[in-house]
């Protein structure tokens, strides 16, 4: 009876999946006979590289959210991990956005957990962890590459981006401007609001002590 439980559950993910496809090709109009002649005339070496190189960076986002909820002192198997992380990533395919697999991910596990304030920073923390490594990417390249960079506007926005990177750094994690924040977001007249900056603003800056 077990055995035909899984199987019928399993079949019914596989329908729901395919009327999705079916459902993004039809709404995409997308030829299937051309992306397939596309995907035959690809260079396979190419092809199975970029493939490699997409599913290692998934796994390594999935570690790197793994160890920020035991961070957190949310200890999960990785099974369940990756079940909350794998449809996080499907939802941020399927909508316009990559926030909308964020907030799958810290509604399922903050409803599994209890613990929903604890899941949001953990996901907070693995954004701001992607946006450090843009950021060093972008100077590094522009580091590299200034000699053949002619758009100024380029260099202004990374310089920017690192800036407020920078503050975001320093007001999460430096004691000094965390005291100043939170002495900032204690007064009355910020209210509910304040207190739920406050709690997620602590539960973050907690994280300094887990490098």
């Amino acid at each position: 009876m077990q055995f035909f439980k899984k199987a019928v559950s399993l079949l019914f993910r596989f329908a729901i999946s395919a009327a999705l496809l079916i459902f993004l090709f039809e709404f995409n109009k997308i030829d299937l006979h051309d992306l397939m002649r596309s995907i035959r005339s690809a260079d396979k070496f190419y092809l199975f590289a970029a493939f490699f190189v997409t599913s290692l960076n998934y796994i390594l986002c999935l570690l790197r959210w793994d160890m920020l909820l035991k961070a957190k002192d949310i200890n999960l198997s990785l099974k369940r991990v990756i079940t909350s992380y794998s449809g996080g990533v499907f939802f941020s395919l399927f909508l316009p956005t990559s926030i909308g697999g964020d907030v799958v991910r810290t509604v399922d596990l903050g409803a599994h957990t209890g613990q929903h304030k604890k899941v949001l920073v953990s996901v907070l923390l693995d954004r701001l962890s992607g946006y450090v490594a843009a950021v060093l990417v972008s100077v590094i390249s522009l580091a590299l590459g200034w000699k053949v960079m002619h758009n100024t506007s380029v260099v202004v926005f990374i310089f920017a981006l690192a800036a407020v990177l920078a503050c975001l750094l320093l007001c999460i994690f430096n004691r000094f401007f965390y005291a100043k924040i939170k002495g900032l977001l204690s007064s009355p007249k910020t209210g509910r609001l304040g207190e739920i900056i406050s709690d997620l603003h602590e539960e973050m800056h907690f994280i300094r002590y887990h490098r």
